[in-house]
């Protein structure tokens, strides 16, 4: 009997979390210090937040949501672009309007942050923890995806995560 309850309890877990894991689209990379590390068209050194197809198809990240606000996880709808199978886009946090980029209508508190990546439901798939982190310094999944964050001396904005070592949480 203790074997089936075992059982029965792994598969529950199992249900219920898959679903979030089971989306291709996840939160990467934050850099919230972006003093002269990596600059949008203009020239100009915004924060920036990398997201990463895990999936094994495109996904069209057209009615996903970004926010820095549990509250509020609809702040930002992600623009129709489409994402190659372990493919990168970089948003910038920037508060304004720009052409042939993406920029988040929220900037990111250097002090830490928490933000949220959301489906058209309002179901969270992803999330980063609120963290301080050094001047043109970032946190990275090491994996891409899935692997655990890390603070990394070594950001990659569009490429993969491949620093190995770092302060893991």
């Amino acid at each position: 009997m203790r074997i089936v309850q075992l059982i029965f309890s792994s598969l529950i877990i199992m249900l219920t979390t898959t679903n979030a894991w089971s989306q291709g689209v996840r939160l990467n990379e934050v850099m919230t210090k972006n003093k002269n590390f990596y600059s949008n068209r203009q020239g100009d050194y915004w924060d920036w937040i990398e997201l990463y197809n895990a999936d094994e198809k495109k996904i069209n990240l057209k009615g996903y949501f970004l926010s820095d606000d549990r509250n509020n996880l609809k702040k930002f709808e992600l623009p129709k672009l489409t994402l190659k199978p372990n493919g990168f886009a970089v948003l910038f946090c920037s508060n304004s309007k720009v052409r042939k980029e993406i920029h988040l209508n929220f900037k990111i508190k250097s002090s830490g942050e928490a933000i949220f990546l959301s489906d058209s439901g309002g179901n969270i798939i992803d999330s980063i923890p609120a963290l301080t982190i050094n001047t043109n310094c970032s946190i990275a999944r090491i994996e891409d995806g899935y692997g655990q964050w890390q603070r990394t001396t070594v950001p990659t904005p569009n490429q993969t995560n491949q620093f190995k070592t770092g302060i893991v949480f």
